[in-house]
C-alpha cells in the first residue's frame, strides 16, 4: 500500500482498498453475486495476506484488541513483538503455533495500559506463582509512567513482577511452537530488570527437539558449558547463532550427565559426559559473540562446522593490561577449535593484542592444520596442494586494535595465497614493512584496505628484495596514507621544505617523488581495479597544512592509470584543489565506469568545482 494511514482499525478505510474494490464493483453489474466475489476474496485471498507477517509495536497494540488477535493469530507466520505490552496484555492464544519466525525486540517504552483482568495462565507450561494473581500489577499501574511520555523513548521500564511474568509468557509462546524456524531475543532495552531474571535453565529451550530451528539469537542468557550443549543439540539444522551479552560457565566435575529429552528410550538420550570442558557449536555454520561472558577452565570451544565468525571482544577476553602477580600476562586455559572457517572478523578495544587470549584465538584460526609451515610452500610442491584443501580461510578482518607480531607472521607467511580479503581498519602496532608483507605475499588478494596511520616512504612499497606486489587481482584498494615531506628517524625533515600545499613543490623531494612512481606502478597492473580509496588519514608525523594520500592528478602521473577501466568508486582527499577540468576530462575518456568520486572534506578552489562541474557524475 502506498499510503502510511495507520489510525484506522478497518482496512477498508485505506484510500487504496476502497479504490480498488470501487474500480472492480463499477465494472460488474450492480448485484450480489460482485458483493459476494469481494467479500470471498476478502477473508480467503486479502485477510490472510495482511496476517502473515505482523509486526506488533505501541501503534499496533492501541488500534487491536486481544479478542480481533486472537481470531487471526493462527494466520500468522513471522511475529515481531517490540511492544512488552504483547504479553502484559495477553494478546496471544493457544491457536498462535504456526510461527515460523518469532522475534522478541523490545524498544520502545509507551505508557503502560495494563489491563490486569487480561492476564491470565495461557497454557499450562505458564507457572504461576500463588502471588501472581490477576491483580499482580496493581502496584505498578498505580506507578505507572506518565500517558504523555515520548512513546517513542528507547527503553522500556518494567518492575520485576512484570518482567517475570513477561519471561514465562515468551518461553510458553515458544514451547507452543512445532515449526519454528528463526529465533530472536534481546533484552538489551528492558531497564531496571536484573540480570538473574533472565538466568534460566536451558531445558526452557530443550524440552522438544527443534528439527527447523535455523537461526537462533539470545541476548541476556546466562547458563552452564553442559546446558549450551543440550540447547545445540536440541537444533540438530541451526546454522546462524548470535550470542549477545551471555554468560556460560564450566559446571563442576561431579556434575556428569544431563539428558535433554525427558522419557525417551536411554539410546537416544544426548549425554555430555564431559561438559564441565566442552563447548561444542554443533551444525552452526555463522557463529557471532558480542559480549559474551567465559567462566572457569579449562574449555574447549569446538566448532568444527563452522564457517564465518564474528566476535566482538567485550567480556570474552580478558584485559590486555591484566597480570599476575608474577607479572606474566593473565590468561586462561582456552582452546579453540576452528578448522573450517572461511571468514574471521575480531573487533577489539584498542589494546595491544600480544600475549593475550584475543591473541591465541586469533592464532588458533590463523595457523596452518597441518605440519609447522613458516611461509607458503611452493606452488608446485604436493604440501601445497594438500594445504591448499584443508585451508578454507579466506578473509580476514581486524579492527581496532594493536596487532601482534604472531598475528603478521600468520597472515603474511603461513596464508599467503588463499587470502582474498584483509581489512585492518583502526589498526595499529604496524610498520611500513607489515604492509609491504602482505602486499608481496598474497596473491590472489582481492580487497585489502590498511591502516590509516602512515606517511609514504620509498621502502613501504619497495624493499630490500625489490618484489612487486604478488596479486594483480585487487577490486577494492583503501590504503589511508599520508604524502608529504618524509621524516627521518629522529622526527626532523631530512630536506627544507617551504611550502606543502603544491603538487610541485611535494614532488621535488627524491623519497616522495619515487614513492608516488612506485605506487602508480602498482596500481597500473591492477586491471580489475573498482574501488580505490587513497584519500589519506590522520597523521601525526606530517605537518598541520600537509596535503594527504595520493595526489590522482596528471602532473603526478594520473596518466599511467589509464588501463584500469573497470574503475568504478574513487575517494580523494587533500588535493582536491589541484585537480581541475584537465582531470575530469581524462577520467571522462579512460575511466567509462565511474561512478562517484568522493572527497573526504571538499575543495574550495575554483579549478576543483571546474572538475565537478566537468565531470558531472549522478
Amino acid at each position: 500500500m502506498a499510503t502510511n494511514e495507520v489510525a484506522p482499525l478497518n482496512p477498508l478505510n485505506v484510500p487504496e482498498i476502497r479504490t480498488l474494490i470501487g474500480q472492480f464493483l463499477a465494472n460488474r453489474p450492480p448485484d450480489l453475486f460482485s458483493c459476494a466475489l469481494v467479500s470471498h476474496a476478502w477473508f480467503n485471498d486479502f485477510i490472510p495476506q495482511l496476517w502473515l507477517s505482523i509486526r506488533f509495536d505501541y501503534h499496533l497494540s492501541q488500534l487491536i484488541t486481544q479478542s480481533t488477535f486472537r481470531k487471526y493469530q493462527h494466520l500468522i507466520r513471522n511475529l515481531f513483538i517490540h511492544d512488552p505490552t504483547f504479553f502484559l496484555n495477553g494478546f496471544y492464544g493457544d491457536t498462535c503455533r504456526g510461527l515460523t519466525r518469532l522475534v522478541f525486540a523490545p524498544h520502545i517504552a509507551a505508557p503502560m495500559q495494563i489491563q490486569s483482568a487480561s492476564i491470565s495462565p495461557l497454557s499450562s507450561a505458564v507457572s504461576i506463582n500463588e502471588d501472581d494473581n490477576d491483580d499482580m500489577f496493581s502496584n505498578d499501574i498505580q506507578n505507572a509512567p506518565d500517558e504523555n511520555l515520548d512513546p517513542f523513548n528507547t527503553t522500556t521500564v518494567l518492575s520485576r513482577r512484570q518482567g517475570m511474568y513477561i519471561i514465562r509468557q515468551f518461553h510458553a509462546l515458544i514451547e507452543q511452537q512445532d515449526s519454528i524456524e528463526h529465533l530472536e531475543e534481546d533484552w538489551s532495552h528492558l531497564a531496571h530488570v536484573t540480570k538473574k531474571l533472565w538466568v534460566q535453565p536451558a531445558f526452557l529451550l530443550t524440552s522438544k527437539p527443534r528439527p527447523r530451528l535455523t537461526t537462533l539469537t539470545l541476548s541476556k542468557w546466562s547458563t552452564t558449558t553442559g546446558g549450551f550443549n543440550m540447547v545445540i543439540a536440541a537444533c540438530p539444522s541451526l546454522e546462524y547463532l548470535y550470542l549477545r551479552a551471555c554468560e556460560i560457565s564450566k559446571v563442576p566435575s561431579h556434575i556428569a550427565k544431563l539428558h535433554p529429552y525427558h522419557g525417551e528410550q536411554d539410546s537416544e538420550k544426548v549425554t555430555f559426559n564431559d561438559d564441565s570442558t566442552l563447548l561444542d557449536f554443533g551444525t552452526v555454520k555463522i557463529l557471532r559473540l558480542d559480549q559474551l561472558c567465559l567462566n572457569g577452565d579449562p574449555i574447549v570451544i569446538r566448532g568444527i562446522q563452522v564457517e564465518h565468525i564474528r566476535v566482538e571482544s567485550f567480556t570474552i577476553f580478558y584485559e590486555e593490561n591484566q597480570y599476575e602477580y608474577s607479572g606474566h600476562p593473565l590468561k586462561r586455559d582456552y582452546t579453540w577449535q576452528l578448522p573450517s572457517v572461511y571468514s574471521i572478523s575480531f573487533t577489539g578495544r584498542g589494546g595491544n593484542l600480544h600475549r593475550t587470549e584475543a591473541e591465541d584465538f586469533i592464532n588458533s584460526i590463523l595457523s596452518p592444520p597441518i605440519g609447522d609451515l613458516t611461509r607458503t610452500p611452493p606452488k608446485d610442491s604436493a604440501l601445497h596442494n594438500l594445504t591448499a584443501i584443508n585451508r578454507p580461510l579466506m578473509e580476514i578482518t581486524l579492527n581496532n586494535c594493536q596487532l601482534s607480531e604472531s598475528i603478521f607472521n600468520n597472515i603474511n607467511q603461513r596464508l599467503g595465497d588463499w587470502i582474498d580479503l584483509i581489512d585492518l581498519s583502526s589498526c595499529t602496532g604496524l610498520e611500513s614493512a607489515h604492509i609491504q608483507q602482505v602486499l608481496v605475499y598474497c596473491g590472489n588478494l582481492r580487497v585489502f584496505r590498511g591502516p590509516e596511520v602512515y606517511y609514504w616512504t620509498r621502502e613501504m612499497f619497495i624493499p630490500a628484495t625489490g618484489q612487486s606486489w604478488a596479486s594483480s587481482k585487487l577490486q577494492e584498494l583503501v590504503m589511508l596514507t599520508g604524502i608529504g615531506a618524509a621524516l627521518d628517524s629522529v622526527g626532523s625533515y631530512p630536506e627544507p621544505v617551504e611550502d606543502l600545499s603544491c603538487v610541485d613543490i611535494i614532488l621535488e623531494q627524491d623519497s616522495t617523488r619515487r614513492s608516488v612512481e612506485v605506487i602508480f606502478e602498482q596500481l597500473s597492473r591492477q586491471h580489475s581495479l573498482e574501488i580505490l580509496d587513497l584519500s589519506g588519514g590522520i597523521d601525526f608525523y606530517l605537518l598541520h597544512d600537509c596535503r594527504k594520500g595520493v595526489p590522482l592528478t596528471l602532473k603526478a602521473g594520473l596518466d599511467r592509470l589509464r588501463m584500469l577501466k573497470n574503475i568504478r568508486h574513487v575517494i580523494v582527499t587533500g588535493w582536491e584543489d589541484e585537480m581541475g577540468v584537465a582531470e575530469a576530462e581524462w577520467m571522462k575518456t579512460f575511466w567509462l565506469k565511474l561512478e562517484t568520486i568522493h572527497s573526504r572534506e571538499g575543495g574550495t578552489s575554483e579549478g576543483w568545482r571546474q572538475f565537478e562541474n566537468k565531470i558531472n557524475l549522478p
